[in-house]
């Protein structure tokens, strides 16, 4: 399981850059080291930033410039933005997009496709024509749309993006993506969830990497939910017995818990770049919990099944989005 943070350029600057991450064991995101991919999950200490960023708000940034004062560069992951786009009002261009990735595609881990809501043949068209451009974007599949198109870009692509999730219902996007993952089980295909800010649908399937923006939502309005490692504890900016019951977890991610307390404080210090830097440790640390659980479960599984070939298969797995 891969956590994108969907970011604005302005996180880059004042926020994430601060983080201190010590040198992955990870050759990308997507497939172990050799060497170290025998090793539990639990002894995995870092792995860069992930994140997501959207052309819709990134489209006149420098990355050269953005990307300077981070010791280890980040995970990015590339995506239109859509959705944003759609909902404001701004159309983006499908070859404008393209010469932006091309631009910074150095930078991008994974982009993809400019997918057109609601219309899937725009959207296969959109996924020719960056691939006539000379590049490799992950298609994107929507609700709503036949899942016989489903069923042809799992034929054709190893892993795969589910859009139209944002605003729905929890458990009609659990239904849903569950469908999706379960058609194309048989050809091992790896889905991202766009938007999956539901912590139950994410926690219930087996998703390869999603994306979300809830880890910046807590410091914007008052509040801090911080991940233990096991579960979410909650606890409202400026109210001091809810902070100091949060203090040890909020000590134990190397922040002092007062700064937190008293609220013209948290103002006047722009506590709200701490907090916001609390939630991404968060996230990250939410996002180790899941790699251990989900290697647990496909432990157990191989072991049942097919003894002795767990690391083989898991190499097969994690390889396969590369092929």
């Amino acid at each position: 399981m891969n956590i994108f943070l969907a970011s604005f350029p302005m996180h880059f600057k004042d926020f994430l850059n601060r983080i201190e991450v010590r040198p992955s064991i990870f050759m990308s995101c997507l497939e172990f080291d050799l060497l170290d991919r025998q090793k539990p999950l639990s002894e995995i200490v870092d792995e860069p930033i992930k994140i997501l960023a959207s052309y819709h708000y990134f489209k006149k940034v420098d990355f050269d410039s953005l990307l300077t004062n981070f010791k280890i560069k980040p995970i990015i992951f590339a995506d239109s933005g859509a959705y944003s786009a759609s909902s404001q009002g701004v159309p983006v261009d499908i070859y404008e997009y393209a010469e932006w990735l091309k631009k910074w595609k150095h930078y991008f881990e994974i982009y993809s496709n400019l997918d057109v809501i609601r219309n899937p043949e725009m959207t296969e068209i959109n996924q020719k024509i960056l691939e006539n451009e000379g590049l490799n974007p992950i298609p994107v599949f929507h609700t709503g749309s036949d899942l016989k198109i489903l069923d042809r870009l799992a034929d054709k692509y190893p892993y795969i993006a589910l859009g139209g999730m944002v605003g729905q219902p929890r458990d009609a996007c659990l239904r849903w993506a569950a469908t999706c993952m379960k058609r194309s089980e048989k050809l091992n295909t790896k889905f991202h969830g766009f938007g999956m800010t539901s912590r139950s649908v994410i926690e219930k399937l087996h998703w390869y990497s999603v994306d979300s923006s809830s880890w910046v939502a807590p410091a914007k309005f008052g509040q801090m939910i911080l991940f233990d490692g096991r579960k979410w504890c909650k606890g409202s900016i400026g109210k001091p017995l809810e902070i100091r019951r949060l203090a040890p977890l909020i000590r134990s991610y190397g922040f002092d818990p007062e700064q937190f307390v008293n609220s013209a404080k948290y103002k006047a210090s722009k506590g709200h770049i701490n907090a916001t830097i609390l939630s991404a440790l968060s996230w990250r640390k939410y996002e180790k919990f899941l790699q251990q659980k989900h290697s647990k479960q496909i432990r157990l599984y191989l072991a049942q099944n097919t003894p002795n070939v767990y690391f083989v298969e898991t190499e097969k797995h994690l390889r396969r989005s590369n092929d």
